[in-house]
């Protein structure tokens, strides 16, 4: 990590509150549910993870320069998925300040700073797919494993919505329990 992360520039004002604050809604709309955060016991994904992720309200050894290399790239053999792909470096290094600060937060602080984050807008000022950008405490795509109720693939499923809470993430399928646009599996 070190050799990928040598030559990056890091941010002189990594300990900005609007910074750190921008960070908090991205960390746990994005992050929580596999690295969790004060106060929030293991969830569904935390424990299915191998190898288990780095539950990131402890402190850690790595560099900002570190951590920002892999919260953009990812880290390959792992469920940490490469966030450099949807978001742009602005609002990654805000996810660094964020984490940076995180083992210092008590539960209540974390809530706090969650519920009181200002909106944030992805590099492509949506999600990529022609949706409307997710803002802080809407529902964050995730994909569906499930197979369409007719058993038929649809291109539907990766919209499946999740509501987040201190405990932990949980999806609801449009599938079963939605309005679903998708014409073939009605």
């Amino acid at each position: 990590m070190a050799t990928r992360s040598r030559d990056i520039v890091v941010p002189n004002d990594l300990e900005d509150a609007n910074r750190i604050s921008k960070g908090a809604s991205e960390y746990a709309e994005m992050c929580s549910g596999c690295h969790l955060a004060p106060g929030m016991e293991r969830t569904e994904i935390s424990r299915g993870l191998h190898p288990r992720a780095p539950e990131l309200r402890r402190k850690t050894d790595l560099t900002p320069a570190e951590q920002f290399w892999i919260v953009k790239h990812g880290v390959k053999m792992t469920g940490m998925p490469a966030w450099g792909v949807t978001h742009n470096d602005e609002l990654l290094w805000d996810v660094v300040a964020f984490v940076r600060k995180l083992p210092e937060l008590t539960p209540e602080q974390y809530e706090t700073l969650v519920k009181d984050a200002p909106e944030t807008r992805r590099a492509d000022e949506g999600n990529g797919d022609g949706r409307p950008p997710t803002k802080r405490g809407a529902p964050a795509p995730v994909i569906c494993p499930q197979p369409c109720i007719k058993r038929r693939s649809c291109a539907w499923a990766p919209y499946a919505v999740t509501k987040r809470e201190v405990t932990g993430l949980q999806v609801t399928c449009p599938l079963l329990y939605g309005p679903h646009p998708c014409a073939s599996c009605m």
